[in-house]
């Protein structure tokens, strides 16, 4: 909760050359009654600039994972150089 302020001095705000995307889903446990649910994900964006070494371009949690939360997620950078190249594992 507390990341994005944390966070903010050091964001990126700019796309690089290359992108990696990706998301991750984290469960939750209810031990009284046993069963399993989703607890959020994170979308994560892997930066490979032309020059100096690749990093955790940007990261974000989201309730869900789906084509409107990584509109939202993309669109908090700055999109007048798009990246050349984008590479997923062509998830949801």
């Amino acid at each position: 909760m507390l990341a994005p302020v944390v966070l903010a001095a050091h964001a990126e705000t700019s796309w690089p050359e290359t992108l990696v995307l990706d998301s991750t889903r984290y469960m939750t446990r209810n031990v009284r009654t046993g069963t399993s649910g989703l607890a959020f994900n994170v979308l994560g964006a892997y930066g490979y600039p032309a020059k100096g070494c690749p990093r955790v371009w940007a990261l974000a949690a989201y309730h869900q994972a789906t084509q409107v939360e990584w509109a939202d997620f993309l669109r908090k950078l700055d999109t007048t150089t798009p990246p050349r190249v984008a590479i997923s594992d062509g998830g949801r």
